[in-house]
């Protein structure tokens, strides 16, 4: 498990990098590199955080710092993801609906305050989820201290402070997954329609468009199965009391970490700037191996 949340740290910190090394040199990105840096970045540290919970003999306030730090980049993780997913849609869909077209001709213009009001709807939650686990907690911790007359009313109390909590933390993945899901959908089937239309063209131009769209229909079907994979996993996981002992937890974290990392793994393979850049690292490393190999031999001729 810890190889994942640090091939997580690993794949993520390359992401970044690569953005902030094409911003220093163009001093400019667009709109989908800024999403993926963003992305790269809520992705990085949440790796991070998370591996810093399993510290051994770890103060609990520091524990509830960093779960708070880690809860809130997961979110923002899965907010900026669905910022993507909707930006992917309004660009390539074809729809002649007039609030779309309006969408889509400013949709440039809106990229920063969508991350905006991403980081923002996710540092909400994560500050009502806190404060709604401490007040669960803090009752909970003192139910013991209460007369026997008053266990009915202690109980309905706790009853009260675990759905108040289950239901914030629950929407705050619900809202991200169900915009994902919708943009996904009107993506695919604008790319069905359109693919269908292009099918009667004999042209080699038509051929190619229509592969470049059955491309993006592919990336856009996988995309959706590993957010769906994803979203159940942290569902079930929040149906269930699930201890650190259990095997379905050991799976949950297993399935908590696999996501972000296959799917940035899916982006860098997906993005021409990314696959450029670790063929390069690539090239390099396997060219210094050889180097390495050849050196020795130079080195003691017969």
């Amino acid at each position: 498990m810890l190889v994942l949340f640090l091939l997580g740290i690993t794949i993520n910190g390359f992401i970044v990098v690569t953005f902030c090394l094409e911003w220093v040199t163009n001093k400019n990105l667009n709109d989908t590199d800024i999403i993926l840096m963003c992305l790269g970045m809520t992705r990085f540290f949440w790796h991070l955080f998370f591996v810093l919970l399993f510290l051994p003999n770890i103060v609990p306030a520091v524990f509830n710092v960093f779960y708070g730090m880690a809860t809130f980049l997961n979110w923002s993780s899965l907010w900026i993801v669905s910022v993507l997913c909707v930006i992917y849609c309004v660009k390539i869909s074809n729809y002649t609906n007039f609030a779309f077209m309006y969408v889509k001709l400013r949709i440039s213009k809106m990229v920063k305050w969508l991350i905006l009001a991403s980081l923002l709807s996710s540092l909400t939650f994560t500050l009502l989820f806190w404060f709604v686990w401490e007040d669960y907690t803090f009752t909970l911790n003192n139910s013991t201290t209460v007369a026997l007359q008053n266990d009915t009313e202690t109980y309905t109390d706790t009853e009260q402070g675990f759905s108040s909590t289950f239901f914030i933390y629950y929407l705050a993945t619900v809202l991200p997954f169900v915009i994902f899901c919708v943009a996904v959908l009107l993506l695919i089937h604008s790319l069905l329609i359109h693919t269908q239309q292009m099918k009667s063209s004999a042209t080699g131009l038509g051929r190619s468009h229509m592969g470049a769209h059955l491309s993006v229909l592919k990336k856009m079907v996988f995309s959706l199965v590993l957010y769906v994979v994803y979203f159940i996993n942290n569902s079930l996981a929040s149906f269930q009391n699930l201890s650190y002992e259990t095997v379905w937890q050991m799976i949950y974290f297993i399935v908590d970490a696999f996501y972000p990392s296959a799917h940035s793994i899916f982006l860098i393979y997906s993005d021409g700037k990314l696959k450029k850049a670790i063929l390069v690292i690539y090239h390099g490393a396997t060219g210094c191996i050889k180097n390495n190999k050849q050196s020795p031999e130079t080195s003691n001729p017969d």
